[in-house]
């Protein structure tokens, strides 16, 4: 019986390491495709402390921005191609119209602890606001349209930003 507790006790942090991997790989810039480093150059001359990664077969891009003293996220393909970008913003500098809608919304009485906002190349800017229920641990993920429209909710969990450069969200 020892025995068995002692493999179970060596064994059970083995399977939580398998259980949290995932496709994220770090790169070194030097292994970086050249026409990717320069997509980012010329999107964000001022980027600074690049990491970068390989997520579900994009270059993404994490860095400091000087120029918005911002920090981004940049979805690069192979060839270069922008596909998106997350900037991390303060909650006052949300578009109005959001903030109208979260203040008079079914979350108002919530606390905004997280805003990012999503541009592409090709569909909608798409706004995600965490929230945090104050005096609790419950947590919810708002998706909002530019023009103050809440259309998705979910529980607290990171957004799979793959998914915005394949499907047009907002619908």
């Amino acid at each position: 019986m020892k025995n068995y507790l002692r493999l179970l006790a060596l064994l059970l942090p083995l399977a939580s390491l398998v259980a949290c991997s995932d496709d994220d790989k770090d790169v070194k810039t030097s292994k970086v495709p050249t026409p990717v480093k320069n997509t980012l150059t010329e999107l964000f001359p001022d980027a600074n402390f690049v990491e970068w990664e390989l997520v579900h077969g994009y270059y993404v891009a994490d860095f400091y921005n000087a120029e918005d003293r911002s920090e981004k996220e940049v979805w690069i393909d192979n060839d270069g191609d922008w596909k998106l970008t997350v900037s991390d913003i303060a909650y006052n500098q949300l578009p109005e119209e959001i903030q109208n809608s979260f203040e008079s919304g079914e979350y108002k009485d919530w606390y905004a602890d997280d805003v990012d906002v999503i541009t592409r190349p090709v569909y909608a800017t798409i706004y995600i606001v965490d929230v945090e229920q104050r005096n609790s641990e419950r947590e919810r993920v708002l998706y909002y349209k530019a023009d103050g429209e809440l259309y998705k909710t979910t529980g607290d969990r990171d957004p799979d930003y793959r998914a915005f450069i394949t499907q047009e969200y907002p619908k």
